[in-house]
């Protein structure tokens, strides 16, 4: 259930993130202390993903292997916001995510003045390449849900 502070957001495609995606949800909430920029409210709200996510990218891990999939490589140097390799960085949004075989996906961050604080966004933007990437999709879409919602309730 979405916490009445969280806000579903209409995701216009094609995104400068990932301009071939062909599948995006976002949702917002507005804070009352800003972020200097859209890397802070990035790590915000990885730092803010419920506890249980990391055994469950681990099982992930193990799971999608047999599969070729990548999910998230950790290479040496790169810049990050949590386990995503960061693909774009301004000011006001950030742009994060992988490539892979059976889907590319991005995560957006962006932040923008609001008269009550700020009004901080996740976006997710996906290319679907094949019936795995389209079935993965439906498979982790509820935890997906929740996980965003929950993360982004709990900014402030």
């Amino acid at each position: 259930m979405m916490s009445p502070r969280v806000h579903e957001v209409n995701v216009n495609l094609p995104h400068p993130a990932l301009p071939d995606g062909d599948w995006a949800d976002g949702f917002s909430v507005v804070v009352d202390q800003p972020f200097d920029n859209a890397r802070s409210a990035g790590d915000a709200i990885i730092a803010a993903f419920p506890k249980w996510m990391s055994p469950a990218l681990f099982l992930r891990k193990i799971l999608v292997a047999p599969f070729g999939l990548k999910g998230a490589i950790h290479q040496n140097g790169s810049d990050r916001v949590g386990i995503f390799p960061i693909t774009y960085e301004a000011s006001d949004a950030l742009y994060a995510g992988i490539d892979d075989t059976h889907l590319n996906f991005r995560i957006v961050v962006e932040i923008k003045d609001h008269a009550r604080g700020q009004q901080v966004f996740l976006k997710t933007i996906i290319k679907r390449h094949n019936a795995l990437g389209r079935y993965y999709l439906r498979l982790i879409m509820p935890s997906h849900r929740r996980i965003i919602t929950s993360a982004l309730a709990k900014l402030n």
